[in-house]
């Protein structure tokens, strides 16, 4: 189909897998990125930028899905765009 810009769904393993992957290139422990979204979540005050070192674990194994808050966070943490990271769940934005 002319024009079409469907991408293949990603899995939330992979997704997942990735952002591990990128943790763990940061040099930072669950511990250490809960720690981190407390203080963001502080900052705007809302409760929904916290992100829990279960909730990650849960996001890393791609037995969750986070929120668009709890992205947001991870990606204020980790120094990436928002939009790469909603691109590892097959979201693309486009401007």
């Amino acid at each position: 189909m002319a024009g079409d810009t469907t991408r293949s769904c990603i899995s939330a393993q992979e997704a997942g897998s990735r952002l591990k992957e990128i943790r763990r290139k940061c040099g930072m422990s669950l511990r250490e990125v809960e720690e981190q979204s407390q203080i963001i979540a502080a900052k705007y005050q809302k409760r929904a930028y916290h992100v829990s070192q279960n909730a990650l674990s849960a996001y890393e194994r791609g037995a969750s899905v986070p929120s668009i808050w709890k992205l947001s966070t991870l990606s204020e943490i980790y120094g990436l765009p928002y939009v790469e990271l909603l691109q590892f769940y097959g979201i693309e934005l486009t401007i």
